[in-house]
């Protein structure tokens, strides 16, 4: 089982892609957006992080 952070600001597709992990029997968990996403990262360790490069506060290649 894999964990992934979802990070999006399209709430729906966030559910959709976690969904559909969950359904592979991986974990994924709503990053919310850049700088929720950065503080979450800090605070515990996810196996792949799924980004969207343009986001309103922060850009996705500053996440990663």
């Amino acid at each position: 089982m894999k964990t992934v952070l979802i990070i999006d600001d399209e709430s729906d597709f966030c559910s959709l892609v976690q969904e559909h992990l969950e359904g592979e029997g991986h974990s994924g968990t709503p990053g919310g957006l850049g700088a929720e996403a950065i503080a979450r990262l800090e605070a515990e360790p996810f196996d792949i992080v799924r980004s969207d490069l343009r986001l309103p506060d922060v850009d996705g290649m500053e996440v990663l």
